[in-house]
C-alpha cells in the first residue's frame, strides 16, 4: 500500500493502525495546495459473497453522500469514498489533534464546569447533524477528535463500515461500543435519541470515571444506576421503615410505656433523634464490616438491616404518633399539642419542670383522674 495513489490523488505515505475492518494510513493529497494530510481507512470485509458485496458497496457509497447532505461543517471533517477490486476506501481529511479516549480515562473524574464544557460541545454538533435528518449511531469518545489549535471537538465516522455490518447482521461482529449503545439502537431501531443516549454515558464516564461496561443497570427497569447504592439505599430505607412501621405498630397497643412516661410529650421528637444517631452509627459500623469481610450479598440486605435499626429508637416515636393520632381522632385532646400545653401552664392549671409538665391544681388532677375511670 506504500506509494499507491487512490484516485491519483491520495498517496499513501504511512501505516497508522489497524482495527476489526481494515488498516488506516496516513496519506498525502496532491489535488490540494500544499499537499496536506489525510486520513485513509482501507475496509476489507469478510465476507464475499457478491450480493453481500454489492449491498456492502451501495450502503458504503453512501457515506459522502451523507456528509454532502451535511454540506461543510468546520466540526465534521471533509471525505469522500473510493471502490476499487472489491476493496472499500474513505478518504478523510486530516485531524491534528487527540480524540476524547485519552481524556476520559478509566479512575479519572472530571469537574462540573469540565463535563457541562464537554457536553455542550458534542451537542452543538449534533444539533447541527439531526437538524440535517441524520443519526451518527456511533457516538464514543474514538469518534469525537480535539483539534489541538483551537480546542474544539470534531465528529468522525457517520457510519458507512456500520451500516455495512448492521444491514449484513455478520456473526460476531460488533459496531462501536455496546455501553454507548442505547436499547432501541442494540434492536437494530435507532433513533434521534439514541445519540444523547450515548452522549448521556459520556457525560456520566466523565463525571465518575467508570467505564461504560461497568455502569450498573436495574433489574426492574433496565435504566443505568450510576450509583448503585442510591438504589440500595433507597431500598434498604423501604425495608427499615417498613419492618419499624410494623413493629411499631405491634407494640404500640401493648404494654404501659406510654402510660409510663414521665413527661407526656418526650418521647416524640426525642425518640426521633436517637433513631437517627442509631441509624448512621448502625449503617456505619455494618457497612465497614461488610467492606471488611467482603460479603457477597446484595446491597439493599445490608441496608435494610441498617435502617432496621430505626426500631430500636423509632418505636417509642411510633408508638406517640399512633396515640397522638387516636386521642385527637376521639376529641381527647388538640392536634397541636404544643399549644395545649403552652395554654394550660399560662392559665396556671400546669407548670413546666424541667423538660415535661405536672398539673398544679389538685382538684383538676382529680377530676381528670375520675374522668379517665370513666
Amino acid at each position: 500500500m506504500l506509494g499507491k495513489k487512490l484516485r491519483g490523488r491520495s498517496e499513501i505515505i504511512r501505516f497508522l493502525g489497524s482495527g476489526g475492518f481494515g488498516k488506516t494510513y496516513l496519506a498525502r493529497d496532491h489535488d490540494l495546495p500544499r499537499n496536506p494530510f489525510c486520513v485513509v481507512k482501507q475496509f476489507q470485509p469478510q465476507f464475499h459473497q457478491p450480493q453481500a458485496l454489492k449491498q456492502a458497496q451501495q450502503l458504503f457509497q453512501r457515506e459522502p453522500e451523507v456528509l454532502y447532505q451535511l454540506g461543510h461543517y468546520d466540526q465534521i471533517p471533509r471525505l469522500f469514498a473510493h471502490f476499487q477490486q472489491e476493496e472499500f476506501y474513505i478518504v478523510q481529511e486530516y485531524i491534528e489533534g487527540h480524540d476524547l479516549s485519552q481524556e476520559l480515562q478509566i479512575g479519572k473524574q472530571l469537574s462540573d464546569f469540565e463535563v457541562v464544557s464537554l457536553l455542550r460541545g458534542i451537542l452543538e454538533i449534533l444539533e447541527f447533524v439531526h437538524q440535517q435528518q441524520v443519526i451518527h449511531r456511533d457516538i464514543k469518545p474514538s469518534n469525537l477528535i480535539r483539534i489541538t489549535k483551537d480546542n474544539k471537538l470534531v465528529l468522525i465516522d457517520f457510519g458507512a463500515v456500520k451500516h455495512v455490518a448492521v444491514y449484513n447482521k455478520i456473526p460476531g461482529t460488533v459496531i462501536g461500543i455496546p455501553g454507548y449503545m442505547s436499547p432501541e439502537q442494540a434492536r437494530g431501531k435507532p433513533q434521534f435519541s439514541s445519540d444523547l443516549y450515548a452522549v448521556g454515558i459520556l457525560g456520566i464516564q466523565a463525571l465518575t470515571g467508570t467505564s461504560p461496561h461497568k455502569l450498573s443497570e436495574s433489574s426492574h427497569t433496565g435504566n443505568i444506576i450510576v450509583f448503585p447504592g442510591f438504589e440500595s439505599l433507597g431500598r434498604g430505607i423501604i425495608f427499615g421503615m417498613s419492618l419499624g412501621i410494623i413493629y411499631g405498630l405491634v407494640r404500640g397497643f401493648q404494654g404501659d410505656m406510654i402510660q409510663q412516661k414521665t413527661f407526656p410529650n418526650q418521647g416524640m421528637f426525642q425518640s426521633g433523634i436517637n433513631a437517627l444517631i442509631f441509624a448512621v452509627i448502625g449503617f456505619t459500623l455494618l457497612g465497614i464490616a461488610a467492606g471488611l469481610l467482603n460479603w457477597y450479598l446484595k446491597g439493599w440486605v445490608i441496608l435494610g438491616l441498617c435502617f432496621g435499626l430505626i426500631v430500636g429508637g423509632g418505636e417509642a416515636c411510633i408508638k406517640h404518633f399512633i396515640v397522638r393520632v387516636i386521642l385527637y381522632i376521639n376529641g381527647s385532646i388538640p392536634w397541636n399539642y404544643a399549644r395545649f400545653l403552652n395554654e394550660a401552664t399560662r392559665r396556671v392549671l400546669m407548670q413546666k419542670v424541667g423538660g415535661g409538665y405536672i398539673f398544679i391544681h389538685r382538684l383538676l388532677l382529680e377530676h381528670l383522674a375520675q374522668t379517665h375511670v370513666k
